[in-house]
């Protein structure tokens, strides 16, 4: 594992379940997590999230307010083991995606963005465990130049 102090292994989120993509319409980037956050902030969503000030997002509306509970914070816990506290829109791809090498663009494209949206190769990778994501889709998560 390259950089397990960089790498986010367990965080504070508003769901126990971290099962789709991240930027699937369950995901952390696409509905969940980090669009709440940016809610909560009061800073723009990415416009492919689902941004629970303005869509029916569900149940996730209702949870903006319990989403970053630490002085607007969340702990992370990295790979190593260390923990600290941060927010989404401070961290990386790289800080949550351990298939994505350092040497790529994409290691240190902010979380709230994508590095291109209309641009295919930012949308997909394939995990460790080399399923390309939990519907079978490549279309849901970013870019990892090592596993197309």
């Amino acid at each position: 594992m390259n950089r397990p102090a960089d790498l986010v292994a367990i965080y504070d989120a508003i769901s126990a379940w971290t099962d789709c993509g991240y930027i699937s319409s369950c995901g952390i980037w696409g509905e969940r997590d980090i669009p709440a956050t940016l809610a909560k902030l009061g800073q723009p969503t990415h416009p492919r999230m689902k941004d629970p000030r303005k869509d029916s997002a569900g149940w996730v509306k209702n949870y903006v307010s319990r989403v970053a509970p630490h002085a607007d914070n969340v702990n992370y816990m990295y790979a190593d083991g260390h923990v600290k506290a941060s927010r989404w829109d401070r961290l990386k791809w790289g800080n949550l995606n351990g298939n994505i090498p350092d040497s790529d663009p994409d290691y240190n494209v902010p979380l709230t963005t994508l590095r291109n949206p209309g641009d295919r190769r930012a949308m997909t990778f394939r995990s460790a465990t080399g399923h390309s994501s939990d519907n079978g889709s490549d279309e849901e998560r970013p870019a990892c130049p090592s596993r197309r």
